[in-house]
């Protein structure tokens, strides 16, 4: 049986990728030869004309490419975050913006697809802010007949800046082998102890993160508590001195109109 011919291409999640993909292939013997390109920083807009010479220079060795993965969405996911704008509030990339980055997939996806290769595309982990750019991604792929790994429901463990580990990196790597798969690849490298606790860790984080919104909601939600029956004391108090104020007229206004009599015989 030949070896599956695998192409990966993309940003820095590709490199990290690549630093455990191949640890994979060879401890389990896979039948794989993988070639892997990355640009740190880069987008779909970089890879047109570079995957077109790479796939020529695949198919001059006699070795096209099988199965064709793209690792990109980062930066673009970044570029099109929701943004604090002073005088504005939260702010979304305009719609033509959004536009070009789904023409510039499409065109990356047409150059692999000529190949003849299965392409699957690999989205990053969720990242701060996101719009709705991977919505958007999604739902393309989707209508071009291309898988997208969901990285955003996916946690791996991640360094104190917000990028993925390599403890991270080594269980998102098995992940994509087994959702491929990687030369028939269908289970997991090494103790399922070491291999989960990228993702306890992960866990435990999120729990920590989700113990103190709550602590912060339940705050907030006491403290305008608080704040609605003082307003509402005042608010009596008010209707209190009012309500004085008016019998005190009525009987000023009573006394008045007595005197008045009075005078009058």
């Amino acid at each position: 049986m030949a070896d599956q011919q695998v192409l990966l291409i993309g940003d820095e999640t590709a490199s990290g990728l690549k630093e455990w993909l191949p640890t994979i292939i060879r401890a389990q013997n896979l039948p794989v030869n993988l070639w892997v390109e990355s640009k740190r920083g880069s987008g779909p807009a970089e890879w047109m004309d570079p995957l077109a010479d790479l796939l020529g220079r695949m198919a001059a060795r006699s070795e096209p490419p099988q199965v064709i993965l793209i690792s990109l969405g980062k930066r673009d996911l970044l570029d099109t975050a929701d943004r604090d704008v002073e005088g504005f509030g939260r702010v979304r990339l305009d719609e033509k913006a959004l536009q070009d980055k789904i023409r510039d997939l499409t065109k990356l996806v047409a150059v692999a697809k000529a190949s003849g290769a299965r392409v699957k595309w690999i989205l990053p982990p969720a990242l701060p802010d996101e719009g709705l750019l991977r919505q958007l991604m999604q739902a393309r792929l989707g209508q071009l007949g291309v898988h997208a790994f969901p990285g955003e429901k996916k946690r791996y463990a991640r360094e104190p800046d917000g990028d993925v580990a390599p403890k991270g990196y080594s269980r998102w790597a098995e992940d994509v082998a087994r959702s491929v798969p990687l030369g028939g690849f269908r289970g997991t490298i090494g103790p399922r102890r070491a291999e989960a606790e990228p993702e306890a860790e992960a866990d435990a984080e999120e729990a920590r993160r989700e113990a103190e919104a709550e602590a912060d909601e339940s705050r907030a939600e006491a403290e305008q508590a608080r704040a609605e029956a003082e307003q509402a004391q005042k608010e009596q108090a008010r209707a209190t001195r009012l309500s004085k104020l008016g019998l005190a007229v009525v009987v000023l206004a009573g006394l008045a109109y007595g005197a008045r009599a009075l005078s009058r015989r």
